[in-house]
């Protein structure tokens, strides 16, 4: 179970034992890995994810944000790969344009190993060697001190505040894409402070666990939509019927994204002064 900071306790000290625990849940999502690849890449690229925004809360080198960034980057594959399967068949369970038999040429080609990257032979030895490295990572401490006061989470939320304007301006994959980056740093972040916080505040953990939910989604129709463009000679649709899916997947993204905006508006809105003022946290 990962460690949950107490209050009334010294800052630097609790922090280090949340740094450490991550790293910790990271280093046994490897090794799951080894029985369940699924299930265990999923839970090790998002203690990655939390780690790389522990940091960004407390500080830290650049030489852990890249250690971090590069053991996820060297998982994405499997995931991607598992996603595009799930988002495909919800799609098509969801959208009866998708139900006709012209479109079963895209589950066929995301059931074979041409479709999806599948997991190498050697993906065992891969998940041991690194939570090796997640363990020797933890041993060598997070290399960052305690902010002082609010500053830092102000920057957090400025950074989430800003993606979310830019993304909503130039209605671009890629800006959408840092705006969901950036709200998961604001997710995680809260939830690491959720046990300082009041309980009305406690409430925008929940509203950002939803805020980047949808953002999920929609990131997961985009990735699929990229993969089967990339792989169109390999797909036998008919024009019609590759219109018709480029609507659909077009469609669904930028209903997603529109949802994400409205979830984001209530949280996103305020200056980040009055944002961590309205937090009441004692520190």
């Amino acid at each position: 179970m990962r460690y949950r900071l107490r209050p009334g306790r010294p800052l630097d000290s609790e922090f280090r034992n949340l740094y450490r625990s991550l790293n910790e849940t990271l280093a046994l999502a490897l090794l799951m890995a080894c029985r369940e690849p699924e299930r265990g890449v999923h839970q090790a690229r998002r203690s990655c994810k939390e780690v790389r925004a522990l940091l960004r809360l407390f500080g830290g080198d650049a030489s852990h944000q890249r250690f971090y960034r590069s053991l996820a980057a060297g998982l994405s594959g499997q995931r991607d790969a598992v996603v595009m399967v799930k988002t495909w068949q919800g799609l098509v369970n969801e959208i009866a344009d998708l139900q006709g038999s012209e479109f079963v040429p895209v589950t066929r080609f995301l059931s074979t190993p041409e479709g999806v990257a599948e997991a190498r032979p050697g993906d065992q030895s891969l998940y041991l060697e690194l939570a090796q490295s997640a363990e020797a990572q933890c041993a060598r401490g997070p290399g960052c001190g305690i902010p002082n006061g609010l500053s830092a989470l102000e920057r957090v939320y400025r950074r989430a505040r800003k993606a979310w304007h830019k993304a909503c301006d130039s209605g671009d994959r890629e800006d959408f894409h840092d705006f969901r980056k950036r709200s998961k740093d604001l997710y995680y972040s809260l939830r690491f402070l959720k046990p300082l916080l009041p309980k009305p505040s406690q409430r925008l953990v929940g509203q950002l666990k939803k805020l980047t939910e949808v953002q999920g989604l929609a990131n997961d129709v985009a990735v699929l939509e990229e993969h089967l463009s990339a792989h169109a000679d390999q797909i036998r649709l008919t024009q019609v019927g590759w219109r018709c899916l480029n609507r659909v997947l077009a469609n669904k993204e930028q209903a997603l994204q529109a949802k994400a905006f409205r979830l984001a508006k209530p949280i996103l809105a305020v200056r980040p002064c009055q944002f961590t003022g309205r937090l009441n946290l004692p520190v």
